[in-house]
This record gives C-alpha cells, structure tokens and sequence, in this order.
C-alpha cells in the first residue's frame, strides 16, 4: 500500500512539475510572438509565418522513429534491459540527425529555384528554418528521451528558463534589427536548450544503424505521428492557400489572429490532460463502452458552457489591445471575431480522441481529417477567388471545424444515442449556450463601440466583461446543480489550506 501510495505522489510531483513549465513556457513563448508581429508589422511577421509552415512540416523528419523511441524505452527499462534501451536511444538519435539534415538541404535546395521571388530577407530565412528543422529536431528526440526515463524537472526548467531569455531577446534584438534579429533569436532559443539539454544527458548519436530495430521503431511511431500529421495539415492550408492568393501582409494579419487564438487551446487541453487517464484506467478496468459515457458528455458539457464565455473575453481584451497599442494590425478584428469564435467547435469536445484512443480506434479519426484537409482546401480557394479575403477564410475555417468537430463528437456519442432526436436535442443542448453568448457579443460590440478614448474603451470592455459573465450564469448555475462544480472546488481549496496549516 506504501508503495503504492508512493507511486501516485511520483505522478503527481512529475505532471505538476511538468505541466507547471510547459505553461509557463507557454505564456513566454506568446509573449514572443506578441512582440515579434508589433515589431515586425503585418509584411515581414506574415514572412515568418509562411517560413514557419515548413518548419512544423520539418519537425515529422523523423518519421515516427522518435514516438517509437519514446514508447520502447520505458518497456525496455521495465524489462530491465537497460543496454538495448540504450541502443535504441542513439540509433533513434543518429537517425532523427541525419534525417533532419537531409531534410533542411532539400528545403534550401528546392528554394534556390525561388531565390529571385524570395529576395535576401526570404533567403535567409529559409537558411534559417533548416538550421532550426536540424536543432529543433534534436531538442524533440532530448525531450522524449527525457520524457521516456521520468527527467521531466530537467524539461521544466528549459521551458521556464529559455522562453524568458528568448522574450529579453526579443527586446534587444529584433527591435534593433527587426526580422534579422528574429531569425537570431529564432535560432538561438532551441539551440540554448539543446545545449542545456546534452550537458544534462550526455546523450550521443549512433550512426551505426541497426535497420531492423529503427523499422521497428517506425512501424511502431509513424501511425501516432500521423495523428499529429492530419491536423498540423489542417491547420495549416488556409495560411498556405493565403500566402499563394494574397501575399505576405494579409498573411501576417491572419497569423496573428491565430496567435491570439492560441490562447484557447490550454483549457480543452488541461481538461483532456486531467481526464484522460481516468478514461483508460476506467476502460481498462472494466472494457465497458457504457463506463466512458461520462468522461464524453460531462467535460464536453462544461466547455459549451465555459468556453464560449472565455472566447468573449478575450476577444473584448485582444480588440482593444490591438486599437490602442498596435493599430497596424486593426485589419486583423474582423478575422479575429470569426476565428476565436470558430475555434469553438474544434476545441469543445476535449475528449473525444481519448475516447476511441481508449478503444484503440483512434486511426479512424485520420478519415474525418482527410475529409476536412481537402473540404478546408476547396473552400478557401473558392472564397479568396470570389474576392473575400481573410473573412472568407476565416468562415470557411469556421465551417470545416464545426463539420469536422460535430461529426467526430456524434461519432462517438454514437455508442450512446439511439434515436435521431437524441442527437438533435444533444447538439441543441450544447450548441445552445454558444449561440446565446455569439448573440449577446455582437450585441455589446455594436451598443460600446470603441471611440478612440483609452480610458472610456477601457471601461466599456470591462462593462463587457461583467455583462457577458452575468448573462452566462444561468447556464453554469444549472451546471453546477448537475455536477455540484462549486462544491468540488470548495472543498479541494478547504483540503489544500488545512494540509498548509498543518504543514
């Protein structure tokens, strides 16, 4: 029982160590980008988010052969095989090295066909980004290797320290030279951490290949990298299409909408954090679909109600922020409203790939991807055709993700619901409160519209604030009466200060 209890205060310490620097890495890494496109302007910072379209590509180098990497050795070290762990280890790293490396060369060869279009800014920037494919690449197989051994106070301590350094940088630098100084600071912070990283470990490259282990390795990575894959893809094809139609600028404004939509991800993905587990250890316990019914509809509920009412807020905030501190990028509002709004859909249902990864039918949601990669695609060409710009895309956007999002989520409530009226009422019900809250949004933008005076704008936000948070309590008051939220809360706090006390 000691032991026990022993091991569940490990997971705890590691996943609070853990969580606690990726946030904080997080938060400085958007503070970075903040700067960046302030400094920058919409031309040069809508330059580095086409650049940075094929370094997300680069970072898949390693064809799965890190994912494997990073599931073998912790089943080897259980087996006690320590020495083969530590084969697989290098052979992983050797290949992932030379891999990036043949990458980043074809990405610089295949440019030198677009040099002229490109210019010298474009040209190294592209320099750039494969010397980060080859380094970033490197920092991924230290923090799996890392991740696979329970290191995870060593990856804290990167994520804290480095992203801080990068954002005093930014200051520094890229005032100074602008997107020079980007590419340096750019190319410095993962460098900074692979350093760190190799004096903590002393890991090394084997280049001598064992085939048969890194086949291995690859058939076991490559179908959980492609889960990765499909929806970078699908993220990705309106900043691509954009780039093609309408040029650098209007990519810039675009990308920076993005940015702040960035912002949304951390709750579904703290809630999917926190239930998971609890979803395959139910599963396991009993293999019983009807026991996950819960972990699908509770946490999907509380974000249709929590959600829509955070995406307000900080479309009041950033709107405000961007009119008074940085009106280069005001082009950016409309997309902005449409996007926060439609990542909604995308975003609500947190749990819904733990849900089939429990019943290791996780690859069919590889098929509702393709689908939306190619419908995203034919939409956003339509669109920037017919002349609608960043709003078109930014609908289209919208409409993919509730296609994409409302198909997968009645998927796999598909288990639970019979009758069609079961998912009518089901979508009606949680689709409900974000209708309510869009309605009520537009309805404040339109009665305190901004007129340019700080301080009156800056109380109409907070009028904003307060009255979007009042006409959502009816819908979390009737949550809480379901699921008792207040009280849960209450009582971890209630927990939490009497263990100081006594402490």
């Amino acid at each position: 029982m000691e032991k026990l209890i022993n091991k569940k205060r490990e997971i705890i310490r590691d996943i609070s160590i853990f969580s606690s620097g990726f946030y904080l890495g997080q938060a400085g890494y958007f503070l970075r980008g903040f700067l960046n496109a302030s400094i920058l302007g919409p031309a040069m910072y809508g330059l580095w988010a086409a650049l940075n379209v094929i370094l997300h590509f680069g970072f898949y180098a390693h064809l799965g052969v890190l994912h494997g990497m990073s599931r073998e050795i912790p089943y080897l070290l259980g087996k006690g095989d320590k020495e083969k762990a530590d084969r697989i280890r290098a052979s992983a790293f050797g290949f992932c090295l030379v891999a990036s490396i043949l990458v980043a060369l074809s990405v610089v060869a295949v440019s030198l066909f677009f040099k002229k279009s490109l210019g010298l800014v474009g040209m190294i920037g592209i320099v750039t980004v494969a010397i980060l494919i080859v380094v970033q690449n490197a920092v991924n197989f230290y923090e799996m290797a890392l991740s696979a051994v329970k290191r995870f106070s060593v990856i804290a301590i990167a994520y804290f320290l480095f992203p801080a350094m990068c954002v005093v940088l930014t200051f520094l630098l890229v005032t100074k030279w602008k997107i020079y100084g980007l590419y340096v600071v750019a190319v410095f912070g993962p460098l900074a951490i692979l350093l760190f990283y190799y004096f903590n470990t002393r890991y090394r490259p084997d280049l001598r290949f064992d085939l048969r282990g890194l086949l291995r390795l690859i058939k076991i990575g490559f179908p959980l990298m492609t889960l990765l894959l499909f929806p970078l893809m699908l993220f990705t094809v309106d900043r691509i299409l954009i780039f093609k139609f309408l040029g650098a600028t209007q990519l810039g404004y675009y990308a920076f909408a993005l940015l702040i939509c960035r912002s949304l991800v951390y709750l579904p993905m703290i809630v999917a954090k926190v239930i998971e587990p609890r979803l395959f250890h139910k599963y396991g316990e009993t293999e019983k679909v009807e026991d996950l019914r819960r972990y699908l509809f509770v946490p999907t509920k509380a974000l249709s109600i929590f959600f829509p009412l955070l995406i307000g807020i900080i479309y009041f905030v950033s709107s405000f922020i961007i009119r008074h501190f940085i009106a280069d990028y005001t082009l950016s509002l409309s997309p902005l409203f449409i996007l926060l709004f439609g990542k909604f859909f995308i975003l609500f249902a947190p749990t819904v790939v733990s849900f089939f990864t429990a019943m290791n039918k996780q690859y069919r949601i590889i098929y509702f991807y393709l689908i939306a990669i190619f419908l995203s695609a034919l939409l956003d060409i339509l669109v920037l055709t017919l002349g609608f710009g960043l709003i078109g895309v930014a609908v289209a956007s919208g409409v993919v993700g509730f296609l994409l999002a409302t198909s997968l989520f009645l998927y796999a409530a598909s288990y639970y619901l019979k009758e069609w009226v079961d998912y009518f009422t089901t979508c009606a019900r949680l689709y409900f409160p974000y209708v309510y809250i869009l309605c009520f949004t537009l309805i404040l933008n339109s009665i305190f519209f901004s007129n340019g005076v700080f301080l009156l704008d800056l109380l109409g936000v907070f009028l904003k604030i307060c009255i979007l948070i009042a006409v959502s309590m009816p819908f979390i008051l009737h949550f809480n009466k379901e699921v008792h939220l207040f009280k849960e809360v209450a009582s971890i706090i209630r927990s939490k200060w009497s263990g100081r006390i006594k402490t």
